[in-house]
């Protein structure tokens, strides 16, 4: 019947840790500490050979919403009035060349935060359409100017806004 070596206890301060040479240490579970009968449980028996630790993965941080991390925007429930375009660039400047002489036409949606100040800090792309508008619409989106959204009481705040940028030719 094996036996189960005692899990080793980690060293006083005043001792010098484990070398590396040292053999990793052994767990398990013995053959008399089981039950008999039907388990859904799978436990290895016997001396199981235990990892090394990994090295410690530190969690990211979440913005504090202070200022001083990424962009934070407002719950939906404390928003009274929406962000409202003031200015973006558009026309014959913005519109993808080739596109424009094949006469193809789309839309590019964006996921858009919006700060305090009406200005666009974060753009992200969730339904693209090709042909260089992609790209052309999140330039124009950068240089784009918001009214921001504002709260119940008056607040300006920082907010993510469901944008759609549309190309369309002179028929």
């Amino acid at each position: 019947m094996p036996t189960v070596a005692p899990p080793p206890t980690p060293p006083p301060p005043s001792e010098e840790p484990a070398k590396a040479d040292d053999p990793p240490p052994n767990f398990g579970v013995s053959l008399s500490a089981t039950t008999a009968g039907d388990s859904s449980v799978a436990v290895p028996v016997g001396n199981t050979l235990m990892t090394k630790p990994g090295p410690r993965v530190e969690k990211p941080k979440l913005p504090s919403g202070d200022g001083t991390g990424g962009f934070t925007p407002v719950a939906e429930v404390y928003i009274a009035q929406h962000a409202e375009l003031i200015s973006a660039p558009a026309g014959e400047d913005i519109y993808p060349v080739e596109a424009k002489r094949l006469g193809i036409e789309g839309v590019v949606r964006f996921k858009l935060g919006i700060d305090e100040n009406g200005n666009v800090v974060q753009i992200k792309v969730i339904e693209r359409a090709g042909h260089g508008f992609d790209e052309a619409a999140t330039k124009a989106m950068k240089q784009a100017k918001f009214k921001p959204a504002v709260t119940s009481d008056g607040r300006a705040v920082p907010s993510s806004l469901i944008w759609g940028y549309r190309f369309e030719t002179d028929h």
